[in-house]
């Protein structure tokens, strides 16, 4: 609903390519996200003189994770929120969760 009650109305095709470009999103942080299980630093990767870099590394690395996975779950969350059929989906032709 718009101002006072009027509705807000967006082209059916802007709504479908959003949620694509959504999906492709999602799909290419789920990927960095799964990534991160494979890839590992042990301390010989700094060398002799950077042998403190992992203490000051990890904590903005687990933040890092942190953040794909929030981000990832915010990404699908609104990918299923914006494919519920609504009242005015339908009458547009576009079934909702139909792609």
């Amino acid at each position: 609903m718009g101002a006072e009650g009027e509705l807000v109305q967006f082209p059916i095709a802007l709504v479908q390519q959003h949620a694509g470009t959504v999906d492709r999103v999602s799909d290419a942080v789920q990927l960095a996200r799964s990534a991160v299980h494979e890839v590992t630093m042990d301390t010989q990767a700094y060398g002799q003189l950077c042998q403190f870099l992992p203490a000051l590394l990890s904590p903005v690395f687990a933040l890092a994770v942190d953040a794909l996975y929030t981000t990832v779950d915010s990404l699908q969350s609104l990918r299923y929120q914006g494919l519920q059929p609504g009242p005015f989906f339908k009458q547009y032709g576009w079934g909702g969760n139909e792609r």
